[in-house]
């Protein structure tokens, strides 16, 4: 089971999860994040990894990153601020998960406390290996500032 930085924190009451579904955040992504359960689809485990973005939880994202093309270590403490993401599209064959989404971020700029808005769009890969959805890599990737 993956120890997590986020445990030590408060739990937040939530209408919806960060990552944009309409259930609470404890009985979404939560049980993912925690190694209680796996994602079924590869659109659960983008979800999933929005949310560990959000959070800060590296842990996480690098246990479900491809072995082929996960780096040795994430580094997020100049990652955005990640607000939301939209789910543009979902497609499964076999073994192989494409997600296109877009994630909406913000980040402090170079001026005095001014925070620059953007996204990140991108099409991604998963690879299922040993019952478990990984991500792979960006197909195709876009972003605005």
């Amino acid at each position: 089971m993956l120890e997590l930085a986020f445990f030590h924190h408060k739990a937040e009451k939530m209408s919806k999860c960060y990552c944009g579904q309409a259930r609470p955040f404890e009985t979404c992504c939560a049980p993912l994040i925690r190694g209680e359960r796996i994602a079924a689809t590869p659109e659960l485990l983008m979800r999933s990894r929005f949310t560990a973005y959000h959070l800060g939880e590296a842990a996480y994202l690098l246990a479900t990153w491809h072995p082929e093309t996960r780096p040795s270590e994430l580094d997020l403490s100049d990652s955005p601020a990640w607000h939301s993401l939209r789910i543009i599209s979902s497609k499964t064959k076999k073994e192989r998960g494409q997600v296109k989404f877009r994630a909406f971020y913000a980040q402090a700029s170079s001026a005095e406390s001014a925070r620059s808005l953007g996204y990140l769009q991108e099409e991604s890969l998963f690879l299922k290996e040993a019952g478990r959805w990984l991500y792979h890599s960006a197909l195709s990737l876009e972003s605005s500032h």
